[in-house]
C-alpha cells in the first residue's frame, strides 16, 4: 500500500513546482509519461525480466508517486491558467459599470473604503477602493458602481511583500478605483452581513480600544480595529497568531468542546455503549469548530484549520485511529486537493509545520513532568518554526519564545470566555460590564506587549537564502531527534549559515540598486564596507510608505546591518516619504540633503576606493541647507570607481539646473549610468544634457502606467535618438547595476526577469491576458 506520508509530500512538491514556475505544461507531460512507464510498463515481467519482484515493487511505487506528483501539479497548473485567463483587461481607460454584492468586511479609514466585490452574473471577485465614500458600506449590500479598472500589479523588489502573489491567492479578477455609484438594495441575508453587524455592535459597545479590537477579532474575525502600530507590536512579539482566528483558536475551542461533550457523554452508560465517549467528543469538537469557522467567514485559513482539526481529531479519537502522522498527511492531501494555491500561504507551512513538529517531538516529551514537557514543546516549536518565519516574513520574534509559553495556555481560557461573554451580552445586556472589563484587561495586555516590542532585543530581522533555510530546518530535525547529544550538536552546525549570514556587498567597486517604489525614487548604493540610501520613495495618506514596505526589507534581504547615510535629494513626498521609516530602522545613519546635512557642490568623499561627489547645489546657500523642497534644489550625486565606472543620480532637477551643470562641469558629467531626472518628465532630460552624460544605460524611476505618462514620449524619443537604452522601474522592477573596479557599469539583473513567477507580470507586460 502506498504510504500516505510520501503521497502528501509529492502532492505538496507538485504544487510548489508549478507555482514556483519550475514546471510548465510540456515538462509536466514528459514527467507524466515517465511516471506511467515506471508504474505500469517497467514492473511487467515481459518488459523487465531481469528485475526481481522487490525491484519491480519499488519501481511501481516510484511510478505511482510520480503520477501523484503529476496529478496535483496538473490541478494547480489548470487552476492557475484559469485564474489568469479570467483577469480583466486594463487596456481601456474608460469607466466600467459593475453590479454586484459587497463580500467580506469592508475596511474604512483615512478617507477611503476598501472592499471585496462580487460581480453579478460572472461571479468575478474585484478588489476595489472608494475615496471620499459618501456613506457607510456594509457587507452583503448590493451596489451599482462606476469603476476604473487597474492592472493586478504590484511593486517588485528583493525582500518586499509580493502583492501580485497575494492578489492571485485571493482570486481577484481585477482591482480598481470607484468613481461613483448607488446602492441597489440590502441584498440577501448572509454570514458576512451578520459578521459585519456583530462587529459593529461590539465596537459600539466596547469603544475603540485595542482590547475591543482583540474581542472583535476573536469573535468574528474582524481585524479592522488594528492599526499599523498594533500589527507591528504583534509581529515583533510573535503573538499575532493569537488575535487571528486560526488553527490554534479553532483547535483550542474544538478541544474544549470535545472534552466537555465527552465528559457529559460518559454520564450515560447507554450512550457510551452506542458510541465511545472519545469519538462522540471528537464529533462535537469538530462541529463546534465548524460553527466558529463560520463566524470567521470561512476564509481560506479557517477552512484549512478546520480540515486539519477535523482530520486530526478523527485520526486520534475516531474508530480507526491511524495516528497523528498519518492524520496530518491526510489533512495535507485534502487541503492541497481543495486549494490548488495552498502552498502560496505562509500559514499553510506554519500550520502543518507546527503540528508536524509536535508529532516529531512526542517521543522526547516526558509524560510524568507536564511543565517540563510544555517548556520543551515551546522551545522545540520556536526552533523548528524560526527558519520558516524568517523565510516568509524576514523577521522572527525572540520575545515570542517566552511570551507564547504563557500566552498560549492563557488564550485557551480567554477565547472561550470572550465567546461566552459576547453571546451572553448579546442575549442579556446585564453581562455587558463583564465583557467591558475583559476588553479593558486585554487593552492593558496589549500595552504591555507594546512595551516589550519597543525593546531592541524583542525581534531579529533577516532574510535567509533558501539554502540556509533548508539547512536550518534539517538542523532542527537532528536537534529534536531522540539521539545522543553529541550527535544532536551536528544539527546546531547546520544553523550556522542562517545565523552567521553576512551582508551581500561587492568586494570592490560599487553596487547600485534602483528600487521599484511606484511613482517615486529610491536607490541603494553599496561598497565593500559601506552603504547608503538615496531617496526613500513616496508615502501615502493611508499610512503606506515605501521606506517600510520596500527600502528596509530590501536592505534586510541583503544583510545590511549598518546604514551609513540616508540622502533625501529634496522634500517632495515621492522622494522623502519613506525617510522616517528608514531612519527608524537604522537610527545610526546620517541624514543628508533635505532635513539633514547640506549637499554642497564640489564636496566629495571616498568609501573603499569609490569616489562620491556632490555636483549640485552649486554652493552653500538656501539649497544646500536642506530646507528647500523644489525640484531644482535636488542633491545631484556622481559616483565613480577607481577604474572609471560611474553613475549620476539627479533627483528631480529640471532644464535650468541641467544647463548650469553643463556650464560648470562640461565633459566631467560623462557617466555610464544615469538615473533620469524628474522621472522622465518633459521639463528635464534636455538633449544637450543627455548628450553630455552619454550613459550606456538610463533608468527612469517611475510607476507602471502612471497618470503623468512618465517617461514622456518625447523623452523616450530623445534617449532613443542618442542610442541610450532606457529602462523603467515600473516595467522591470528593481534594477541591479554593478560598477566594477575596472571596466564600465553593467546591468546585472532586472527583478521581474530574474525572479519569474507565473503570477508576476513580465517586463513591460500587464497581468491580464
Amino acid at each position: 500500500m502506498l504510504d500516505l506520508r510520501w503521497l502528501a509530500a509529492v502532492a505538496i512538491l507538485g504544487q510548489v513546482a508549478v507555482l514556483g514556475g519550475v514546471l510548465t505544461l510540456g515538462g509536466l507531460s514528459l514527467l507524466g509519461a515517465l511516471a506511467l512507464f515506471m508504474a505500469f510498463l517497467v514492473p511487467a515481467p515481459r518488459v523487465t525480466p531481469r528485475l526481481s519482484a522487490a525491484q519491480r515493487r519499488r519501481m511501481r511505487g516510484l511510478g505511482r508517486l510520480g503520477l501523484g506528483f503529476v496529478l496535483w501539479a496538473g490541478c494547480s497548473l489548470h487552476q492557475l491558467d484559469e485564474n489568469l485567463d479570467r483577469r480583466w483587461s486594463t487596456e481601456s481607460d474608460a469607466l466600467r459599470v459593475v453590479t454586484g454584492e459587497v463580500v467580506d468586511l469592508p475596511s474604512a479609514g483615512q478617507g477611503r473604503i476598501r472592499f471585496r466585490f462580487r460581480e453579478e452574473g460572472s461571479g468575478d471577485l474585484l478588489w476595489l477602493t472608494w475615496y471620499r465614500h459618501p456613506s457607510p458600506m456594509r457587507a452583503g449590500e448590493c451596489w451599482r458602481l462606476r469603476v476604473r479598472v487597474r492592472a493586478l500589479r504590484g511593486l517588485a523588489n528583493e525582500g518586499g511583500f509580493d502583492y501580485e502573489r497575494w492578489l492571485l491567492r485571493q482570486g481577484f479578477a481585477a482591482r480598481g478605483t470607484v468613481r461613483g455609484g448607488e446602492s441597489c438594495g440590502a441584498g440577501p441575508v448572509s454570514v458576512d452581513r451578520w459578521r459585519d453587524d456583530l462587529g459593529r455592535w461590539l465596537a459600539d459597545g466596547l469603544g475603540a480600544s485595542t482590547g475591543s479590537a482583540v474581542v472583535r477579532a476573536l469573535v468574528v474575525g474582524d481585524r479592522r480595529g488594528f492599526d499599523a502600530e498594533t500589527w507591528k507590536t504583534l509581529r515583533s512579539t510573535g503573538v499575532g497568531h493569537l488575535v487571528a482566528i486560526s488553527g490554534l483558536h479553532i483547535g483550542m475551542l474544538a478541544g474544549f468542546a470535545g472534552w466537555l461533550a465527552a465528559r457529559l457523554w460518559r454520564l450515560s452508560a447507554r450512550l457510551c455503549l452506542r458510541c465511545p465517549a472519545p469519538f462522540a467528543g471528537a464529533i462535537a469538537g469538530v462541529a463546534v469548530a465548524a460553527l466558529y469557522a463560520t463566524a470567521a467567514g470561512w476564509s481560506v485559513s479557517t477552512q484549512r484549520a478546520w480540515v486539519m482539526v477535523a482530520v486530526l481529531a478523527l485520526s486520534l479519537w475516531g474508530p480507526l485511529r491511524p495516528g497523528l502522522g498519518t492524520g496530518l498527511s491526510i489533512a495535507a492531501l485534502i487541503v492541497v486537493s481543495l486549494d490548488p494555491f495552498a502552498t502560496l500561504d505562509p500559514g499553510f507551512w506554519l500550520s502543518f509545520g507546527a503540528v508536524g513538529w509536535i508529532a516529531w517531538m512526542r517521543p522526547l516529551l516526558p509524560e510524568a513532568a507536564p511543565l517540563r514537557a510544555l517548556l520543551m514543546l515551546q522551545g522545540g516549536l520556536s526552533l523548528g518554526l524560526a527558519p520558516l518565519t524568517l523565510w516568509w516574513f524576514g523577521e522572527a520574534s525572540i520575545a515570542g519564545v517566552l511570551l507564547n509559553l504563557w500566552l498560549v495556555p492563557l488564550f485557551a481560557l480567554v477565547v472561550p470566555l470572550v465567546l461566552i461573554l459576547s453571546l451572553a451580552t448579546f442575549m442579556w445586556p446585564v453581562f455587558s460590564p463583564l465583557l467591558f472589563e475583559l476588553s479593558e484587561l486585554l487593552t492593558q495586555g496589549m500595552a504591555l506587549l507594546g512595551a516589550v516590542a519597543a525593546q531592541h532585543w524583542a525581534s531579529t530581522a533577516a532574510s535567509p537564502s533558501l539554502f540556509a533555510t533548508v539547512l536550518a530546518l534539517v538542523g532542527s530535525v537532528i536537534v529534536l531527534t531522540p539521539i545522543p547529544w553529541s550527535l544532536r550538536a551536528l544539527g546546531g552546525l547546520l544553523w550556522l549559515p542562517l545565523l552567521l549570514a553576512v551582508g551581500r556587498s561587492p568586494t570592490a567597486g560599487a553596487w547600485i540598486d534602483v528600487l521599484d517604489v511606484g511613482q517615486g525614487t529610491a536607490v541603494v548604493i553599496r561598497t565593500a564596507h559601506h552603504s547608503m540610501v538615496y531617496d526613500t520613495g513616496p508615502a501615502y495618506p493611508g499610512g503606506f510608505n515605501t521606506g517600510d514596505a520596500v527600502v528596509v526589507p530590501m536592505l534586510q534581504a541583503n544583510g545590511v546591518r549598518r546604514l551609513d547615510r540616508v540622502v533625501i535629494s529634496h522634500g517632495d513626498s515621492d522622494h522623502a516619504g519613506g525617510a522616517d521609516a528608514v531612519l527608524d530602522a537604522f537610527p545610526m545613519a546620517e541624514r543628508w540633503g533635505y532635513g539633514g546635512q547640506a549637499c554642497v557642490g564640489g564636496e566629495h568623499w571616498s568609501w573603499d576606493g569609490v569616489r562620491f561627489e556632490w555636483l549640485h547645489p552649486a554652493r552653500a546657500g538656501p539649497h544646500a541647507e536642506g530646507r528647500r523642497s523644489g525640484n531644482n534644489s535636488s542633491c545631484v550625486l556622481r559616483i565613480q570607481t577607481r577604474g572609471g565606472a560611474s553613475a549620476l543620480l539627479t533627483g528631480d532637477i529640471e532644464a535650468s539646473v541641467e544647463r548650469d551643470l553643463l556650464t560648470q562641469r562640461g565633459g566631467s558629467l560623462r557617466s555610464d549610468l544615469l538615473v533620469v531626472p524628474h522621472h522622465g518628465s518633459a521639463s528635464s532630460s534636455t538633449r544637450a544634457f543627455v548628450k553630455a552624460v552619454m550613459p550606456t544605460l538610463a533608468i527612469v524611476p517611475a510607476g507602471w502606467n502612471n497618470r503623468w505618462g512618465f517617461p514622456r514620449t518625447e523623452v523616450r524619443a530623445r534617449y532613443a535618438d542618442l542610442g541610450v537604452p532606457l529602462l523603467v522601474t515600473g516595467d522591470s522592477g528593481q534594477l541591479h547595476i554593478e560598477l566594477p573596479e575596472q571596466g564600465t557599469a553593467r546591468l546585472h539583473w532586472r527583478y521581474r526577469q530574474a525572479q519569474r513567477r507565473p503570477w508576476r507580470a513580465r517586463v513591460g507586460e500587464s497581468t491580464a491576458r
